[in-house]
């Protein structure tokens, strides 16, 4: 066989290799495309139904919600129940009027009247027997409570008990807001906390709608009320009747509702199998959820336990034009709406999407054929090609080129042994350069570090000049303050002092008095001759007492008025001295703000040195590790020079061949 066809023969079947490899990467991506696609096709259908099964569950229980709120709107339960309040009021009040009339008649007096009226009222009960009238007086501050049926211990007394602080939302006094309603209106709605009585007696308390009504007549309050519950249970059965109407997905959707009960809840309403209501759902068909044959409403109780709502997959018989199937795959939504401890769900069929699915994948698998004919056409159609140019090209010219590649190779084997010569003298060179870098680097290394420690030496001594400075900046403003202390005393002491001449002044003024009154002691004492002779011994002796003590006190104002001048002085001083004290203390804070400066500098000029010293190091470390490659780099240089003269051989192997070649 000749050169040249060896050559094509051998490219046409690394070619046809090279493009069979491409086509089944090829075939192998597209059909890996193909699978994604299935996947994310699945996964869009299946949240897609989720989604819409989690919009229904919250429609339904929007309506839950709508319904208990509105059962605890006041103005509802006015609207919804408050007619039936005024009617039970309006039958006790015709009690009390017939009695107020048989006292008009003179038939009874009004003792036996209120007590006609109370004993008729504690009768009456209405709503299987929990419905009651209660009658407290308008008392003030606090009312009274008259008759109460089903607590009576509370008869006769003043009801300011802490426990009926329970009125309006706000902790009134419950009686307080009726007397205060019926001072208003004469009648009115009062919403508070109030026991329930029940077969097995009074409940704790629960909310409660109360309508009241003055008697004028003999300043009563009556009253009766309703349970907010009781709204609450019409609010759950309406809520329960609405969502057994409820419908989606062209009349086949609809919702369900059981309880929270352990170990197996009750089903509370079912739309398409009523018989189910109120029994348990323990029955073994139910069996069937999460594909481990657990209780379908367990798993709804646990996921509503667990995370409030969430999904629950199982198998059940799927309803037909011909009854029901074989059980199919089926995904439910369930939450749990907490006041009434109710699971709402729904679910749906999804048999469908593995349909799908499978017509999904069967629509690729067919495009996928399709594609891979193409492809396999368009990939031979190009290797005939490529080897028919190939043919061609090599037919024109095979020798000649390699020939050229021949001389190219060892023109490259030249300029390798030459290169490799010039780098083994740059790199022994270089070498010496680094040696001589790194003696030079290790001397700076010291001389930095002697300065390292200088430096560190200054902060030291800058740090504890900045100590003592601190130190007697403490102390001279505690200097100042002492002097501020001492200005004060002084000031206090002047105070004092001028207080003190206003004392003396008034003694002086009182022995002026005192004088003069003695001085008129003596006159009478003259007119009256023998009988006042003693008192007139008295009165001389008080004027020259009187005398005696405004000398003193002169002295004395004049002694405390030197004083105060003194004092006067030494203030001013004290002044003038804590003034340069507080220049001093200013000059010293100055100077210690300064000396922060200069030690936050100096240990700033460390930390830099500190990091230029670590530099240097690196540097030190890089120059030593580039001798090393460098020494690397001269043995692959005299390696490279092997392998060049190695590669030399070849090219002259080479250039046998092509001629063998030539001449074949």
């Amino acid at each position: 066989m000749r050169f040249k066809t060896k050559i094509i023969f051998i490219y046409s079947i690394v070619l046809v290799f090279s493009t069979s490899i491409i086509a089944l990467i090829g075939l192998y991506s597209i059909n890996m495309s193909v699978n994604n696609e299935i996947k994310r096709f699945e996964k869009n259908e299946l949240a897609r139904i989720k989604n819409g099964l989690e919009n229904y569950v919250n429609i339904a229980f929007e309506n839950l919600n709508s319904n208990y709120q509105r059962a605890q709107n006041k103005d509802y339960l006015q609207s919804q129940y408050g007619h039936r309040l005024v009617n039970i009021i309006d039958l006790a009040h015709s009690t009390i009027k017939a009695e107020l009339d048989s006292i008009k008649s003179n038939i009874h007096t009004e003792s036996q009247a209120k007590e006609i009226s109370i004993n008729a009222i504690k009768k009456m009960r209405y709503d299987n027997g929990t419905g009651y009238i209660w009658i407290n007086d308008m008392g003030k501050p606090i009312p009274k409570m008259i008759m109460h049926p089903t607590v009576p211990s509370l008869d006769g007394k003043v009801l300011d008990n802490p426990k009926f602080n329970c009125a309006l939302g706000k902790k009134q006094n419950l009686f307080q807001a009726f007397v205060e309603v019926c001072e208003q209106n004469g009648e009115g709605f009062v919403d508070y906390l109030w026991p329930k009585p029940t077969q097995n007696g009074l409940t704790k308390d629960q909310p409660k709608l109360s309508y009241v009504r003055r008697i004028k007549e003999w300043n009563w309050v009556i009253g009766t009320g309703i349970y907010v519950d009781d709204a609450i249970k019409d609010a759950m059965e309406v809520s329960k009747h609405e969502i057994d109407k409820m419908r989606y997905n062209h009349g086949v959707g609809y919702f369900w509702i059981n309880d929270m009960g352990k170990p197996i809840p009750k089903m509370i309403m079912h739309p398409t199998i009523p018989a189910l209501n109120g029994k348990r759902l323990d029955d073994k068909k139910f069996n069937c959820a999460q594909g481990v044959g657990k209780n379908l409403f367990q798993a709804f109780v646990e996921v509503c336990e667990k995370d409030k709502s969430g999904f629950v997959d199982y198998l059940w018989p799927k309803p037909s034009k011909n009854g029901l199937t074989a059980k199919q795959p089926k995904l439910s939504f369930v939450k749990l709406y907490e006041p009434w401890q109710w699971v709402v769900g729904t679910g749906v069929y999804i048999d469908d999407i593995k349909n799908d699915v499978q017509q999904k994948r069967k629509d690729l698998t067919k495009q996928l054929k399709k594609l891979s004919t193409l492809y396999f056409i368009i990939v031979a159609s190009i290797v005939l090609v490529a080897i028919l140019f190939v043919s061609i090209m090599i037919s024109q010219s095979v020798v000649k080129p390699i020939n050229l590649i021949i001389n190219q190779l060892q023109h490259i084997c030249k300029r390798i042994v030459d290169a490799s010569g010039n780098i083994r003298s740059h790199n022994i060179d270089l070498n010496q350069d680094s040696e001589a870098h790194i003696s030079k680097i290790e001397k700076s290394i010291g001389t930095i570090e002697e300065m390292h420690q200088k430096t560190e030496q200054s902060a030291k001594f800058a740090n504890d000049a900045n100590l003592r400075m601190h130190e007697t900046e403490k102390v001279i403003k505690d200097s100042n303050d002492s002097m501020d202390e001492l200005t004060s005393s002084m000031q206090k002491i002047s105070a004092t002092s001028e207080e003190t001449q206003k004392i003396i002044k008034t003694i002086d003024e009182i022995a002026f008095q005192t004088n003069l009154l003695a001085l008129n002691a003596a006159v009478e004492a003259a007119r009256a001759g023998e009988a006042g002779a003693g008192f007139a011994v008295v009165a001389d002796e008080v004027r020259s007492l009187a005398m005696r003590a405004a000398e003193a006190a002169r002295n004395t104002g004049n002694l405390i008025e030197g004083s105060v001048n003194e004092i006067n002085n030494g203030s001013e001083i004290v002044v003038r001295t804590n003034e340069k004290f507080s220049i001093v203390a200013e000059s010293i804070t100055n100077t210690v703000g300064l000396i922060d400066k200069i030690t936050g500098s100096s240990k700033e000029q460390t930390h830099d040195i500190n990091q230029f010293l670590d530099n240097i190091r690196e540097i030190s470390n890089d120059v030593q590790n580039n001798k090393n490659r460098i020494g690397q780099s001269i043995s692959l240089s005299e390696d490279l020079t092997d392998l060049a003269d190695e590669l030399s051989g070849v090219v002259i192997e080479m250039v046998s061949f092509t001629k063998k070649a030539s001449d074949s």
